[in-house]
Order: structure tokens, then C-alpha cells, then sequence
């Protein structure tokens, strides 16, 4: 069964940010004082959502990535729309994300 929740940025899987973002360096940057999402299968962490507040109620979703051999199950789509909503519990008014990718990813990031 999936869950979803809030979790510390220190239980993040690097591998998996990785598959979204292939700098160490910058993902270890962005981690800092960002929140974590993740969805979890048991007690597996099938994907990882990473925001953290850029300006006064902005915040950017950095990476979102969902273990290759679980994707295109919907997992990523309601990994979004779980960290979405806890961002605008945490009175967020909007969210950006940027992305220089094409192919699958962006096409995720437009639906």
C-alpha cells in the first residue's frame, strides 16, 4: 500500500534525486533547509519530492523523482499533488518549477 508523507531532508535517497538531477553538489545545496515528500511502499521510499521556499510564499519543487521500476504507475502524479497540498498548508501561495529537460520529465511537468 502506498503512503505519502513529510519527512527530514536526511532520509532523502540520493540515488533517486540523482535520476533528476545528476549534480551531487547542487542537490546537497538544495536539500538545505528544503522540505521532504516522499511515497512510500511498505517501508520503501518509491519517490521523493524536494521544495523549499524561495522567496516570501513562493516555493520551487526542486526534484521530484520516482524509482525507475515503479514509474509510470501514477506515483510521481500523486507524489505532486500530496507535496502540493502540504505547501499550501503551509500557507504557500504559489509554486514554481523550472526544468531545462525534455522527453518524458517534461511532459510530466506540462500534464
Amino acid at each position: 500500500m502506498l503512503t505519502f508523507e513529510e519527512t527530514s531532508t536526511e532520509i532523502a535517497p540520493m540515488h533517486l534525486l540523482l535520476g533528476a538531477d545528476p549534480s551531487e553538489k547542487c542537490i546537497k545545496n538544495y536539500l538545505r533547509n528544503a522540505w521532504c515528500f516522499v511515497a512510500r511502499d511498505q517501508e520503501q521510499i518509491a519517490g521523493v519530492c524536494i521544495a523549499r521556499e524561495i522567496k516570501a510564499g513562493t516555493a520551487e519543487i526542486f526534484n521530484i523523482a520516482v524509482d525507475p521500476a515503479v514509474q509510470a504507475q501514477g506515483i510521481g502524479t500523486r507524489l505532486l499533488v500530496f507535496a502540493v497540498s502540504c505547501l499550501k498548508d503551509k500557507q504557500l501561495k504559489s509554486v514554481e518549477l523550472g526544468t531545462g529537460t525534455f522527453g518524458y520529465q517534461l511532459a510530466f511537468y506540462q500534464r
